[in-house]
């Protein structure tokens, strides 16, 4: 039976496959279904097969529905470093700004390079909506979170010139790496700055 003309349960089931082919068709097959497949979707992120989240989470990514946004953020916080890189991921996809405190949250985490990488990715992809909360870590957060900080909003904010006069300052702080960050930032964006 082909994908298209599974049931939404079927293609569930089929998440679980061992043949990453029949697995990774289900998962497309179901973010194709959109709205009418958002609630089992979400039932599945909870699924104890963690190949069945990491595929879930894709799939709520891809179907960009609000509605997911709790399920992905509780994917966050799965042991499965797929499935939490996958949820942070899609979250970026969404756009929504309830998703922001914890993808700084993760961008702060020192531990875990592939979560703070997938969350500076999908605050890069959220914009404008992240720019407060970014320039409170700024002030606030250690060096590492300081550091990511300061490139994401070098991506997120180039047609904002507070933003710029933020960089700019931070080529006067007492660590040298912020400093340096700072640099990085500012001869990545100066040049769209300076046209605007």
């Amino acid at each position: 039976m082909s994908r298209s003309r599974k049931s939404i349960d079927d293609l569930i089931l089929d998440l679980r496959s061992d043949n990453q082919i029949v697995s990774q068709e289900a998962e497309v097959a179901l973010a194709r279904r959109g709205r009418s497949a958002l609630s089992k979707l979400i039932k599945a992120a909870r699924h104890p097969d963690p190949q069945v989240r990491f595929r879930t989470a894709w799939a709520l990514g891809a179907i960009r529905d609000p509605g997911a946004v709790d399920a992905l953020l509780a994917l966050t916080h799965d042991q499965d470093e797929r499935v939490a890189y996958d949820a942070v991921t899609a979250l970026g996809s969404l756009g929504d700004r309830r998703a922001v405190d914890r993808l700084i949250e993760l961008l702060c985490v020192d531990a875990d390079e592939g979560r703070s990488s997938a969350a500076a990715s999908a605050l890069m992809a959220l914009g404008r909506h992240c720019v407060s909360q970014l320039r409170d870590v700024l002030r606030e957060g250690n060096m590492p979170c300081r550091i990511r900080a300061t490139l994401v909003l070098a991506r997120v904010a180039s047609h904002d010139p507070g933003v710029f006069a933020d960089l700019i300052q931070l080529l006067s702080d007492l660590e040298p790496q912020v400093r340096v960050a700072a640099i990085e930032a500012i001869g990545t964006s100066g040049d769209t700055w300076c046209r605007n």
